[in-house]
């Protein structure tokens, strides 16, 4: 093996510094191992590296420069997870969309970006189409073909740049401290802002994973979740880093994803709570053979114990929780597998509600408005320090002196640390209702609520009142073959029964389902509009 000509590394550079080189590695390592597989397509890492190398010297020759903006707007697709990695090697900035947003919001983040380039999967050519004289700055679009191949329509086509042009390295200088992704938050809380991220930023946080989620080589990755989330973008990292093979489902599908698992014999996934209780609703998920999985990652939204204790039972593998945010690249805090094996004890289903210890190469902390640390056990906002956060909000100076006050970030997440270091998350600072001068926090009014055996799912929020300013008030999905459905006298006495009186719900209202972002989070700031309209202050 070791006899043959190879492609020389890049000159002067005695380290991995940007993310394309891991992809350059693997074609070395790898040359005829499989590195992407999707919907019956695959090709090898020498392909993919060599694609890669064709789509960077594309964008070079469209006359895009250092440190320009490249947007995709697309679902899943295997050309999709090369896009990161060729826009790296020639230092442009890697910049996915949420193709679930409407118009006058992708407006928003395309012009607040500065995007010069968007890749655009066929089935969001329309929506480009109809805000293109709204987006004055892109000067190419770049149709990718969707998974049944269907035709874009527009001027130049992705895999034709990944085939027609140079495939040797980019001789472009990149540094480690050079940005190479800008992702937009989810907007739970308001308005999209855009997270810088460096290359280091990936490293180290990759390393971070693959220690803990115990990687290999032989290790098959599969992605389902859309890709233009952090969430997905970082996790798949370390197992490319190692040179696996990455499976890629257009979107998630319950059956199809079941189908998948077993098909390829995946080992490990980024999956999140909604998803779980989707394959739970699979009237015969357990004629699916999951044994090839050794390990989930999951984050994005809690899981309910339940729900964690029906996937353990039935995919049999490790856990690996990653309290995460847009702008603290990933992981604060981690539950690793070692924890979600203790959960028959009582400590041990305790620790499972947790967001678990201090990530590798993280410092947290837990402290007042004054940013003295809050005593063990006391709550008070987690503030983070290390080398996986952001390097700023995009073109924010304001919003990033707020985010980063005193050298430490502050997400905005309300919670303690317990005698053993366990994180635990009480609350998004917004989240927090104050009423009559108490702090309520939803999340532990929802786990209650949540463990009443006819209910789904809820969020809590806070809704004016002219005595106490605000009071609780409880969005719920019920079972709906759960009989006799309780009324919504019967949630709060539950609510009374288990919670002190002051935070127990002043008013219930039932849905079919809770607004949700791309990634399963529950948008309260869609639940607040509608109990504040008409009100001068907003809470949250």
């Amino acid at each position: 093996m070791w006899s043959k000509k190879r492609e020389p590394v890049r000159n002067q550079i005695d380290y991995m510094s940007r993310i394309g080189d891991m992809v350059h590695a693997n074609a070395r390592r790898y040359p005829d191992k499989d590195s992407i597989k999707f919907m019956g397509k695959s090709y090898t890492w020498r392909e993919t590296n060599q694609r890669i190398n064709s789509v960077g010297h594309a964008l070079l020759d469209l006359g895009l420069n250092r440190e320009d903006r490249v947007g995709v707007l697309s679902e899943n697709t295997g050309q999709y997870l090369e896009i990161p990695f060729a826009t790296s090697k020639v230092a442009l900035i890697f910049t996915p969309l949420n193709f679930r947003l409407g118009h006058e919001e992708l407006i928003t983040i395309i012009n607040g970006s500065g995007v010069r380039a968007i890749i655009v999967g066929s089935k969001y050519v329309e929506t480009i189409n109809k805000i293109r004289d709204r987006i004055p700055m892109v000067e190419y679009l770049i149709g990718m073909a969707d998974a049944t191949g269907g035709n874009h329509g527009l001027d130049r086509d992705y895999d034709d740049l990944a085939t027609s042009f140079d495939t040797s390295e980019p001789k472009v200088e990149v540094d480690e401290n050079d940005a190479y992704l800008l992702m937009y938050s989810g907007g739970t809380t308001g308005l999209p802002k855009g997270a810088v991220y460096k290359h280091r930023t990936a490293f180290a946080w990759l390393l971070n994973c693959a220690i803990i989620d115990q990687a290999t080589p032989d290790d098959v990755y599969m992605v389902s979740p859309p890709i233009f989330h952090l969430g997905v973008q970082f996790p798949y990292l370390p197992y490319w880093y190692l040179g696996c093979t990455t499976v890629v489902m257009e979107k998630f599908d319950a059956v199809k994803l079941l189908e998948t698992v077993e098909k390829n014999k995946i080992t490990v996934t980024m999956w999140m709570g909604t998803m779980l209780n989707l394959l739970r609703a699979v009237p015969d998920y357990e004629k699916y053979d999951m044994s090839s999985l050794r390990m989930i990652q999951y984050g994005a939204a809690p899981i309910s114990a339940e729900t964690l204790e029906w996937a353990q039972g039935f995919l049999k593998c490790g856990f690996h929780q990653i309290a995460d945010g847009t702008e603290a690249g990933m992981s604060v805090a981690d539950l690793w597998p070692l924890d979600h094996t203790l959960g028959q004890s009582d400590k041990g289903s305790k620790r499972l509600s947790s967001g678990g210890r201090e990530a590798p190469n993280v410092w947290m902390r837990v402290v007042d408005e004054e940013g003295n640390d809050m005593p063990c056990g006391q709550v008070g906002e987690i503030v983070s320090r290390s080398i996986n956060t952001m390097e700023e909000w995009w073109n924010n100076p304001e919003a990033t002196k707020e985010t980063f006050r005193q050298g430490w970030l502050h997400m905005g997440d309300m919670g303690y640390i317990d005698e053993e270091g366990y994180l635990y998350i009480v609350d998004r600072l917004k989240d927090m209702i104050i009423s009559g001068g108490e702090n309520i926090f939803s999340q532990e009014i929802e786990r209650t609520i949540n463990s009443h055996p006819a209910v789904i799912e809820s969020a809590i929020i806070g809704v004016p009142d002219k005595l106490w300013g605000e009071v609780v008030h409880a969005v719920i999905v019920l079972d709906q073959g759960y009989e006799p459905k309780p009324t919504g006298d019967e949630i709060i006495n539950f609510c009374k029964e288990n919670l002190a009186s002051y935070k127990k719900p002043k008013s219930i209202e039932f849905v079919d389902e809770l607004p949700r972002s791309a990634m399963g989070k529950v948008l309260k700031i869609t639940l607040r509009e509608k109990a504040w309209q008409g009100y001068e202050k907003k809470i949250g």
